[in-house]
């Protein structure tokens, strides 16, 4: 009788069990296809240590891009990283063109 009761037991919470699991695998699955920004953008900006900085960013519109890059960690010219305190300009990725011809040769030098 007893065995019987550990058995039915066992068998319960194998079942929840694999019942969570599959929620689990469900919610990561519908997380997994939410769409992403449809566009890239590459964000010309200037950085706490008063130089110029490279954000990339995925971004619907120019305008959210700008919005993400004025608050983001740059990647500085010189090297290193620092967090940017203005945004020149946002391009889209690839194609774009900064008005900066400087930044500009910078940008497109960077390995892809």
């Amino acid at each position: 009788m007893l065995e019987v009761m550990i058995d039915k037991e066992y068998t319960m919470n194998r079942n929840i069990l694999r019942g969570a699991t599959t929620a689990v695998l469900i919610v990561f699955s519908l997380v997994s296809r939410a769409e992403l920004p449809q566009n890239e953008f590459a964000c010309h900006v200037q950085t706490v240590n008063e130089v110029s900085g490279l954000i990339l960013v995925q971004a619907d519109r120019k305008e959210d891009a700008v919005a993400v890059a004025a608050s983001a960690v740059a990647w500085e010219v010189g090297g290193g990283k620092s967090q940017s305190t203005r945004v020149f300009q946002c391009i889209q990725s690839p194609g774009g063109v900064f008005d900066d011809r400087e930044f500009d040769q910078f940008y497109k030098g960077l390995p892809k």
